[in-house]
């Protein structure tokens, strides 16, 4: 489950995500891992258009969520399966690294992006 005090940041993300703000999204990850263009890439490959999630579905109890304190700093490893139009929840994975900046404050990595 997503801690409650993260959600903002994994909605943020899918939100940029499913409105194909692909430009915004890599700014907000300072581009590690992704650019913008490497996002539109695994969007346009997996063949679907993103939408965004139910909002019950980042409170939902089953998405993975790892915790883990390293030198002192918070990260929040969270698995989030995307909606897509046509499939409703769908098989496309966002894995984000959330690292807590300020309390109650993320930010955001990309460390995966693709079909489960």
């Amino acid at each position: 489950m997503i801690p409650p005090e993260a959600v903002n940041a994994v909605q943020g993300t899918v939100t940029l995500l499913a409105d194909g703000d692909y430009t915004a999204l890599q700014n907000l990850t300072q581009g590690r891992r992704f650019s913008a263009d490497e996002i539109a890439a695994a969007v346009r490959e997996y063949g679907h258009k993103l939408v965004w999630p139910p909002a019950k579905a980042l409170h939902d109890p089953d998405v993975p969520a790892t915790e883990r304190v390293v030198d002192g700093i918070r990260h929040i490893e969270v698995e989030f399966r995307l909606w897509t139009e046509d499939e409703g929840q769908s098989k496309f994975t966002i894995t984000l690294i959330l690292t807590e900046v300020l309390e109650r404050v993320f930010g955001v990595e990309i460390a995966a992006l693709g079909p489960a």
